[in-house]
């Protein structure tokens, strides 16, 4: 009796320890995906990074070379400046000697005028002497030969008006033409100096502008000057920040690879104490009957015209379960191992599996139906780890038998970890 009760207790250690190394495997699982996250986050942001890094210092050295040729362009400006403002003064200085000789020849002008005016005037004294010298020799012929001399006289002063006249008609048509040819200068000049000093507007605005390129260029000059050494700056970060990164990255690898370690050694203790657990349940015979005596029980209420009734059979099963907190799951195989009834599991469990799980399924396979219809005696399995509860369990299996002939078989699911919570194994 004493070894009996030695060897439940001992199972029962067992089995809160493998729940333990369960749990602990389960920690380990999702510490071993949070560092594999890490470090292929890790990985990503510092490819990432070194790739923005790479662009940044390409992006800096074309800027680079953009100010400089900015500069290079902003002194040439600053040089063709210089030499626009020779220029300007210089066509300051030719307006004011075009303007200079435009004075003098507007004050010539009316000089010409005025000897234009004073040759008419000759000209008339001129007429006035010819008809004079022919009056004059009219009256001469009135008197012979006295009057001779006279004559003479009137025909010198008559040629000398014809002189006159033919002298002061070429003097007059070289001072029309001086007046002209004055005039049409005067007109040439006015032009060339409206040209001029529109010129002048123009240089003089085109030399303002100038002046703000040259100023907005310094400004420019000045601003890349610093955005080089904020970029600078900003470079120097983000190789901090790589590094920074690349050291997760270090570390993100040491978690993973201690991770596994843990995770190997986890494998290790549990196997280890699931070694111990089947060797403790195989030979825990009293708890094996106390389980194989209620499937038995269980069993005795399946009535072989019930067999493929699953209302009735999920009935009995429902009722047997909320009777027998023993067992986890209960449901039941025909003679070819197909599941005749849904999955029913004890109100612990209920709310979390649907109500037709495990219907029609085939579990020939298994060792719960093949052993029991082979052997026709009940069967009890190792401890394994339930999948459908995530707890440790052992299968219990009833034949159903007819007149010594195989109907299926009763399969009940003892919970373990349930048993090892609330000692049902000293009850």
């Amino acid at each position: 009796m004493n070894t009996a009760c030695d060897a439940t207790e001992s199972l029962v250690k067992l089995i809160r320890l493998c729940n333990t190394a369960h749990q602990l495997d389960d920690n380990v699982l999702s510490l071993e995906q949070l560092a594999e996250h890490q470090a292929t986050t890790a990985g990503s942001i510092h490819a990432g990074l070194e790739s923005y890094l790479a662009s940044l210092n390409k992006i800096l050295g074309t800027q680079q070379a953009s100010s400089e040729k900015l500069i290079e362009n902003s002194e040439t400006i600053v040089q063709w400046l210089d030499k626009e403002q020779d220029v300007s003064r210089l066509f300051k200085k030719s307006t004011k000697e075009v303007q200079s000789v435009w004075d003098e020849i507007r004050d010539i002008s009316p000089s010409i005028l005025k000897m234009i005016e004073s040759i008419r005037s000759i000209n008339n004294i001129f007429d006035l002497l010819h008809i004079l010298s022919i009056n004059t020799a009219i009256e001469a012929s009135k008197f012979g030969d006295r009057g001779r001399a006279f004559a003479i006289i009137a025909k010198e002063m008559r040629k000398l008006a014809d002189q006159s006249r033919s002298f002061i008609d070429s003097i007059k048509e070289q001072g029309t033409m001086v007046d002209t040819r004055v005039r049409q200068l005067v007109k040439n000049l006015s032009q060339s100096i409206n040209s001029y000093t529109n010129l002048e507007h123009t240089v003089e605005v085109f030399l303002s502008d100038s002046m703000l390129v040259r100023d907005n260029t310094q400004v420019v000059y000045e601003l890349i000057e610093q955005y080089k050494t904020l970029s600078e700056t900003h470079i120097r970060e983000w190789q901090q920040s790589v590094q920074q990164i690349k050291a997760l990255e270090e570390i993100a690898d040491t978690v993973l690879t201690r991770s596994k370690q843990i995770q190997s050694m986890a494998d290790t203790l549990f196997s280890m104490i699931r070694e111990e657990t089947e060797l403790a349940s195989k030979t825990n015979t009293r708890f094996h009957a106390r389980a194989i005596q209620e499937a038995r029980e269980l069993a005795m209420n399946i009535q072989t015209q019930d067999l493929y009734n699953r209302q009735i059979l999920d009935k009995i099963l429902t009722h047997w379960s909320s009777t027998h907190e023993l067992f986890e799951l209960l449901y039941i195989l025909d003679s070819f191992g197909i599941q005749v009834s849904g999955n029913i599991y004890a109100p612990r469990y209920r709310a979390l599996h649907h109500i037709d799980e495990g219907y029609g399924v085939d579990r020939s396979y298994k060792d719960y139906f093949s052993l029991p219809k082979k052997n026709m005696s009940p069967y009890v399995s190792s401890v394994y780890l339930s999948v459908a509860t995530k707890a440790l369990c052992i299968t219990v299996s009833i034949p159903l038998l007819y007149e010594d002939r195989f109907n299926g078989v009763v399969c009940a699911d003892v919970d373990l970890q349930y048993l090892s919570n609330f000692s049902y194994l000293g009850d």
